[in-house]
């Protein structure tokens, strides 16, 4: 019988593990504190961000009037503020306070940040402030339903009423259906930056305007007449300067409390006696502002300006121009009578924005010739401020009448541009130091600052009160002269076809990408 051979049946192979993929204890310490150490990163650099742009940082008015500029008059004398300024805004509501509210505080956000925090701004509700309106109005003695802007610096205040801050419109309609009154205008800065000024300087600035020969008259009212200077003495109210006619014939001495002196185009000659008085008042650390009227012959006036080394020309700046016809349609040649040029970069420190613009002088001109050997002989700095180019040319003899033929130049006689118009000269300053000088401008034109060229060309004015301030020791410019602001509406037109669009647009539009985007998450939700 045969052996059955056992045999063992294998035994199934061990199923092998996969290796361990998990990560150690000390991996995970190191993942977490490199991902603490990230965290800390983007915060401290958030941090810094926001640190750096809060102390430096830019404002642009992107605005399509510039609503929200400030004018560099404004900025100059916020940026030159010694003393902390407070604002309080007091609206009892109603009226034009209502309609100016947002405006008003707008306006003074732009006056903190350009001030650098030296004008902080306190807005106080008198309705849910009973208290702190009390305290005001004990304070400042005023009424209680008054609407005001209260300034208050080193211990002086003023009021701005809120009525003066606009422009309105009152409205129209008929008596049973009135229409609402509208603002016009927003004339808060003009307002708010007087006021301010005139804390500032405490006493306003005493100009005496000589009178007795025909000068230009600085008055209030409406203007009349092109040869009046009301709106250039409006605005010297409005930059706290108080005008006072001067008849040097009349007094001694210039009277103690003048800050400076304006001779306004003057159309006859000053005496001996009152060249006089002039001279002993400037070269006594005096500020004089001359307007010359042209080419008018006023000998003694010239020679006193050539004693200090400016020199009148004597001749009326013109040059010939082409000019269509608009009847004939041929080109005619005429005489431009008002000088134009350019104001120079040389005078920045009183022409400002204007150096290097187009400047434009109204009715008669003369030039001015420096004479360098005199200012160093009397210790004086000329400043040119303006010029004219070399296609004028200085007529001696002025041809009039109805038969007068068209004025050529005399080569040998007559000298060509370019011409100095205007210079600053002072008297005593030392380079570095900081002293009290005499002051003078000189312009061989006057009309610039009339109603008539002021209507002409704008720019004058803020070239005259540059010029004013430079003589009254205002370094930073900070004459007002800040035209209000027009509110302009901007009305939206929409055809028929755009309305279509507009209505389809909310009512299918923006419900069709709701729904698209619910779809796109249940999609995903669902895988």
């Amino acid at each position: 019988m045969a052996e059955e051979t056992l045999t063992e049946a294998p035994k199934p192979a061990a199923k092998s593990l996969p290796p361990k993929t998990g990560i150690s204890s000390g991996k995970r310490v190191v993942i977490g504190l490199n991902v603490i150490v990230q965290v800390l990163v983007v915060v401290i650099i958030v941090a810094l961000v926001n640190f750096i742009s809060f102390r430096r940082f830019v404002r642009w008015d992107i605005s399509r009037d510039q609503k929200f500029a400030l004018a560099p008059q404004t900025k100059n004398l916020l940026a030159s503020l010694q003393k902390p300024v407070t604002a309080i805004v007091y609206f009892a509501g109603g009226g034009t306070a209502g309609q100016i509210a947002p405006d008003v505080m707008a306006l003074l956000k732009e006056y903190e940040y350009a001030s650098k925090q030296k004008l902080t701004v306190e807005t106080v509700d008198p309705y849910r402030n009973l208290t702190r309106a009390k305290e005001l109005a004990e304070k400042y003695h005023f009424a209680g339903e008054e609407n005001i802007v209260v300034l208050d610096y080193d211990g002086k205040s003023k009021f701005v009423n809120a009525n003066d801050m606009a422009e309105m419109d009152m409205g129209g309609g008929s008596p049973f259906m009135p229409q609402p009154s509208q603002i016009k205008a927003f004339k808060g800065e003009t307002a708010l930056t007087t006021a301010l000024l005139e804390l500032v300087e405490g006493k306003p600035q005493k100009l005496y305007v000589t009178s007795g020969h025909g000068e230009a008259e600085l008055r209030s009212g409406q203007p009349q007449n092109p040869d009046d200077a009301v709106i250039v003495a409006e605005y010297f109210k409005r930059s706290n300067i108080k005008y006072e006619p001067l008849r040097l014939l009349d007094v001694e001495r210039v009277p103690e409390d003048a800050t400076a002196i304006l001779v306004f185009g003057p159309k006859q000659d000053l005496s001996d006696r009152e060249i006089e008085l002039l001279d002993g008042y400037w070269n006594n650390k005096g500020r004089v502002f001359v307007l010359l009227n042209g080419p008018t012959k006023t000998p003694r006036l010239n020679a006193w300006l050539a004693k200090y080394g400016v020199t009148p020309g004597g001749g009326r700046l013109i040059r010939t121009v082409q000019m269509l016809n608009l009847r004939s349609g041929q080109r005619e040649t005429r005489v431009a009578a008002s000088a134009e040029g350019k104001f120079t970069e040389a005078g920045k420190n009183i022409t400002k924005d204007l150096a290097g613009n187009d400047a434009f002088f109204f009715g008669p001109s003369t030039s001015l010739d420096l004479d360098q050997a005199k200012a160093t002989a009397e210790q004086l700095r000329f400043t040119e401020l303006a010029e004219v180019g070399k296609d004028f040319w200085s007529e001696l003899d002025p041809l009039s009448g109805p038969t007068a033929a068209m004025p050529t130049r005399d080569p040998l006689r007559e000298k060509e541009g370019p011409f100095k118009v205007a210079v600053a000269i002072e008297k005593g300053a030392l380079e570095g130091v900081k002293v009290d000088t005499a002051r003078m401008v000189v312009m061989g034109n006057s009309g610039f600052l009339t109603d008539g060229g002021l209507s002409q060309y704008d720019a004058g004015l803020e070239f005259g009160l540059n010029c004013a301030n430079w003589l009254l020791n205002r370094e930073s410019g900070v004459g007002v002269g800040i035209p209000p602001k027009q509110k302009n509406l901007t009305p939206l037109t929409l055809d028929e076809k755009q309305q279509r669009q507009l209505a389809l647009a909310i009512v299918l539009g923006l419900p069709a990408v709701v729904f698209i985007f619910g779809i796109i998450s249940w999609l995903q939700r669902r895988n």
